[in-house]
């Protein structure tokens, strides 16, 4: 398979790439992609039984010890993940809930490691950087690589609260978004930049746990790729206010390619170089994630004043199209993941489909004032679950902070 022998073809490669996933969007059908039988009510009610036994467990635990930390956490959301995506496609031969397995060890690592390296650190930033560090799991299974924390999954995952979150945060002053944005794109190009202090310093030392693993002659696909992140962060900032009518091209290419360059340095960073079919896969499992990411956000990023192409949607009365569509875009981007995956890793791609579905499914049935009851009876008789079920579910998960989205 042909690895990206030079680093500037990183660039090329996600202009093309964009330029391809915006072009999939658009031929992607905006009809529902599973038109078949209805699913029983007898069976929906028989996996919500199956889904209801993991929460009540769950529940159970968490009054037990109110004192659950974030890995703990992130254990008791992994199981009720792993139950719903299962009840999609039942059958698993036992792959499944031996990847959970290990990512919960992850996830222990992780959060002694976190605590140590920041002890003010949040426990909202140790889950957002925990859902990064499951993305990366996920990439090692799909490149059949051993599941594990490695410094650069660390590094990279804990800079999204350290730089994503705070440029995002509507509190965060202008002026100082703007210095730590020019920073960045400095020592992200190799300048030391001088003494770096608070965020910087912090941000400095993960990017230094980066290089330590992967310097910077023998892997420059890595730092084209985190470059590659960080020029679409900058240009996402537009995101950050409303859009004028007729920007939904201009949004839709700006999502693309912020979502796809934050999973393509995933893989990247979990291989140091990677066969152009697995890039390409990467970047649009990053597409993807964004896309059902902001579905999820629809409410709280229009009350922030941003701009999504799901925003747009919901503008121009088109959301259950958009929603179709991104349902047919999970199908064929995890078609293709399942076609390239290392021998004998094609079911993570699979696990993937339903956890993605499951997600836009939750997203639905979270903000169904956004939807017709057309659609919504529609889809719910088509489910695995009610999304009545589905939207109770997300609450009581919350209630337990598990920290679900």
């Amino acid at each position: 398979m042909t690895q990206f022998p030079e680093s500037r073809r990183v660039r090329a490669f996600v202009d093309r790439l964009t330029a391809e996933y915006i072009s999939l969007w658009a031929d992607s059908p905006e009809t529902w992609p599973e038109p078949g039988e209805p699913t029983s009510p007898e069976a929906q009610t028989a996996k919500e039984e199956e889904i209801e036994k993991i929460i009540r467990s769950a529940e159970h635990a968490w009054r037990r010890d109110s004192g659950h930390g974030s890995a703990e956490r992130f254990r008791l959301r992994g199981r009720i993940r792993m139950a719903v995506a299962q009840s999609f496609a039942p059958g698993d031969d036992g792959s499944v809930g031996r990847f959970f397995e290990e990512c919960e060890h992850v996830a222990d690592c992780f959060v002694r490691r976190a605590r140590t390296f920041d002890p003010e650190v949040t426990e909202d930033d140790i889950h957002q950087a925990l859902r990064n560090q499951w993305v990366f799991n996920s990439i090692q299974q799909y490149l059949a690589t051993p599941i594990s924390l490695t410094a650069s999954s660390f590094a990279y995952s804990m800079l999204y609260p350290y730089t994503d979150n705070w440029l995002d945060a509507e509190d965060s002053p202008q002026a100082e978004k703007e210095r730590l944005l020019c920073w960045l794109a400095a020592r992200l190009a190799g300048d030391p930049g001088g003494v770096a202090e608070g965020r910087t310093g912090a941000v400095d030392t993960l990017i230094r746990m980066i290089e330590d693993e992967y310097p910077r002659l023998r892997y420059p696909a890595v730092y084209e790729s985190l470059k590659a992140i960080h020029a679409s962060q900058q240009e996402s900032v537009r995101l950050l206010t409303p859009a004028p009518r007729g920007a939904e091209a201009d949004l839709l290419a700006i999502t693309i390619r912020k979502g796809g360059t934050s999973v393509l340095a995933d893989g990247f960073l979990a291989a140091g170089n990677l066969a152009d079919q697995h890039a390409t896969a990467m970047f649009g499992y990053g597409v993807l994630l964004q896309l059902i990411d902001d579905l999820q956000d629809i409410e709280n990023d229009a009350a922030a004043g941003q701009s999504t192409p799901m925003i747009r949607a919901v503008a121009t009365g088109t959301l259950e199209a958009a929603t179709n569509r991104l349902i047919w875009f999970i199908r064929r981007i995890t078609l293709d993941m399942e076609r390239s995956a290392s021998k004998g890793n094609s079911w993570i791609a699979g696990l993937i489909d339903r956890s993605c579905v499951a997600m836009a499914l939750e997203a639905i049935a979270r903000q169904r004032r956004l939807y017709s009851e057309r659609y919504l009876a529609m889809v719910g008789a088509r489910t695995p679950v009610r999304l009545e079920c589905l939207g109770s579910m997300r609450k009581r998960v919350r209630r337990m902070n598990v920290g679900a989205r």
